[in-house]
């Protein structure tokens, strides 16, 4: 075999190898009064075949993927204890007291808008979403 006809040989195996895979067919049904049946076989006798649609074969994850993106999940977690909590929340009703000023800021805007009508310009809208971004982070 000479060294051209083996690199086609192999580049025709990758690409034969990284093609999707047809697991089934999903046919669809027409009967003679109508009726509509999606179905993996094909059609019965007396119904026709409208479509036949192939399902592709999703390849299984690599256990070392998983388990490294387990791991990392793992390992990034944060421990639920109450010093976790107490450290990365703050007092308590801080959020819930964010949470209202961001509704209030949302609301603005919307009367804002409505106020402006449709002679609004991009800068303007672009202001009035800076000023919710503001008051809405990191929520």
């Amino acid at each position: 075999m000479t060294w051209m006809s083996m690199r086609f040989a192999l580049g025709l195996a990758f690409a034969v190898a990284d093609s999707p895979v047809v697991a089934a067919d999903l046919f669809r049904c027409v009967s003679a009064d109508g009726g509509v049946s999606w179905q993996d076989a094909p059609c019965a006798e007396g119904s026709r075949l409208s479509r036949a649609v192939p399902i592709l074969a999703e390849p299984a994850p690599e256990p070392k993927k998983a388990a490294k993106r387990a791991g990392a999940k793992a390992v990034s977690a944060p421990s639920k204890g109450p010093a976790a909590s107490r450290s990365t929340r703050g007092p308590p009703g801080t959020r819930a007291q964010r949470r209202i000023a961001c509704d209030a800021a949302r609301k603005q805007q919307a009367a804002a808008i409505e106020r402006l009508g449709l002679k609004r310009t991009f800068d303007q809208l672009r202001a009035l979403e800076d000023q919710v971004q503001e008051v809405c982070k990191g929520l």
